[in-house]
């Protein structure tokens, strides 16, 4: 739903970058601009609630987004592969059928949108309705029950994906009962030009607009890692949905508290006139000004459909200081001041402009770096206990820069306890069960709000993909021994992931006891050591020194408590 926007009544205003945010946003924080936007509204008109903090969203959204990640590989994901290993189904058998399921419904819809391509009357899916029946008819009874099962949780997994669109407002519900109108038996069909082409498919930074689908016109081109497919779509969904949680708390709060030396938050709905003089007094030229007013939104007819359909003016989709959301599947809007160095800093984080791509020879530097991270970190028994140490001391004195400040004592106490439920709940997940303690519960609550430090793969293309999902399958098959050696592996990870985030989760608890939300008890416990949070050199600093992140988070957390201790100010 929308946010339920109740404008201020009170002025706030916030001071141009200083020396120090210029220091801290390459080092450290790129975001801290926005930060800086946050702590100004709530010292002048108060505490700004948990769906308005596009700040502490920010922060959440790696463990967030990483732990919904791990539950679908871990949960629909683990289920399939499982379940095509005992069916003795490989990712290619399993793929030819969908696509034949499917091909018929495709190769009818491709032609009614096609009528003048003599191509497109049939096969427009990639395969001939022809073909695909007779693939389908030669299957014995046997054979057809066992991939009818296997469909029957992809198409789960589709409908998952379709629902989690919906809740995070990617998509409206009747857009979505459109597509399956249309179709009953979807699967994605791409072909290796348009798998080259989409990417990520997560929109630029925080800023995400547009469908989560592209129309599909017809191709008897080659269909390609049609299951690869299916699980991009789930993970491109998550990571979408959780940016587009980030974005439409920049909205709320920009349309809660106006300023608009700073932002104006824009709707299709509103008043044209009166939002090209906001533009143009925030520094945009008048004839763009003229441009993005007049229509925020407008209708057209679909040569396709003959119906009336609304576009999004273009010009609010390509302009650097304009940052995208959706709310109920509608297109919203947050317009930077240009005239403001603090405005423009926040736009280019959000949106991810300050972002270098790594060269060649960097990119293996990187590979290399992370590799000696994991085995002096992740696969390093010692660093578990040694880690353990630190941040138990680390929490006793950057606790006294929070709201919960004074209870350490809590915190700690409560440290070895929040531990062992940790490990169970790792340890019953690795074996495919779930922990059923107290602590477990509140771990994976802790999660799910984002407090664990998340990490994330992402395919770079359906190939990839596919390549992961046959990795996994043969792990299934693999010997005695190899299956020992991963187990020994494993192990290490989660007594690592135990130690780490023992302290972060006795400082959920306490903060939730002490009055905290969900959200603010997890930004209070991530933040006592925030390894997500990153300069904008930290890509290519972390290619060539493996810990630097770390480092940097661990000085400027340091610094700022003993700041604010002191009773001064960590922003000068």
């Amino acid at each position: 739903d929308s946010p339920d926007i109740r404008k201020s009544t009170q002025r706030w205003n916030v001071d141009e970058p200083s020396k120090m945010d210029d220091f801290i946003r390459t080092m450290q924080d790129k975001h801290v601009d926005l930060k800086r936007v946050v702590q100004a509204i709530e010292e002048q008109v108060g505490k700004i609630e948990d769906k308005f903090n596009p700040y502490q969203a920010e922060g959440l959204y790696h463990g967030r987004s990483a732990k919904q990640t791990t539950d679908f590989l871990q949960g629909d994901l683990k289920k399939l592969r499982t379940d095509m290993h005992l069916r003795k189904i490989s990712v290619e058998d399993i793929g030819k059928f969908l696509h034949a399921r499917h091909a018929e419904e495709r190769n009818k819809r491709m032609a009614a949108i096609n009528p003048n391509d003599p191509d497109m009357q049939d096969g427009g899916s990639g395969m001939s309705t022809k073909d695909a029946k007779a693939y389908l008819s030669a299957m014995s009874p046997e054979q057809r029950k066992a991939y009818d099962a296997i469909a029957a949780r992809v198409d789960a997994i589709n409908k998952g994906t379709q629902d989690l669109l919906v809740s995070s407002g990617l998509e409206k519900q009747s857009t979505i009962d459109a597509w399956n109108g249309a179709y009953k038996n979807y699967v994605p069909l791409m072909r290796d030009e348009v798998a080259e082409t989409v990417g990520a498919g997560t929109g630029q930074g925080f800023s995400v607009r547009g469908s989560a689908s592209k129309r599909a016109m017809g191709s008897k081109k080659d269909v390609i890692d049609i299951l690869a497919n299916v699980a991009m779509q789930r993970e491109r969904a998550i990571i979408r949905a959780e940016k587009n949680r980030v974005a439409q708390a920049l909205w709320g709060l920009a349309a809660k508290a106006e300023n608009k030396d700073i932002w104006l938050a824009v709707s299709p709905s509103d008043d044209p006139v009166k939002l090209q003089s906001d533009l143009v007094k925030m520094g945009m030229n008048p004839i763009d000004a003229a441009g993005v007013a007049k229509e925020p939104q407008q209708r057209y007819v679909d040569p396709k459909t003959g119906m009336v359909q609304w576009r999004v003016n273009p010009m609010l989709r390509s302009a650097s200081n304009v940052v995208a959301m959706r709310v109920d599947g509608e297109e919203r809007y947050v317009i930077m001041n240009e005239r403001s160095d603090r405005a423009k800093a926040i736009a280019t984080s959000i949106k991810n402009l300050d972002a270098d791509q790594l060269g060649a020879v960097l990119s293996v530097s990187a590979k290399i770096s992370r590799f000696f991270a994991s085995i002096n970190t992740q696969y390093n028994p010692m660093f578990g206990v040694v880690n353990a140490v630190r941040d138990v001391q680390a929490a006793a004195l950057n606790l006294s820069a929070t709201p919960l400040a004074g209870k350490q004592k809590e915190v700690i106490s409560q440290t070895m306890s929040a531990l062992k439920g940790i490990y169970a709940d790792l340890r019953a997940q690795r074996a495919g069960g779930t922990a059923s303690s107290k602590w477990a519960a509140l771990f994976e609550e802790f999660q799910k709000e984002g407090g664990q430090t998340g990490y994330k793969d992402m395919f770079s293309s359906s190939d990839d993909r596919a390549k992961a999902l046959e990795k996994e399958l043969r792990k299934l098959s693999e010997g005695k021994a190899k299956a020992a050696g991963r187990a020994v592996f494993d192990w290490l990870t989660d007594y690592n992931d135990s130690m780490e985030n023992a302290v972060r989760l006795a400082t959920y608890k306490v903060g939730k006891e002490n009055g905290l939300t969900n959200q603010q008890a997890a930004s209070v416990a991530k933040n006592l050591m925030n390894f997500n949070r990153k300069g904008t050199i930290a890509v290519q600093a972390g290619a060539l020194y493996a810990f630097f992140n770390a480092s940097a988070a661990g000085t400027a957390r340091i610094a700022q408590t003993m700041f604010e201790m002191k009773g001064g100010d960590y922003k000068t």
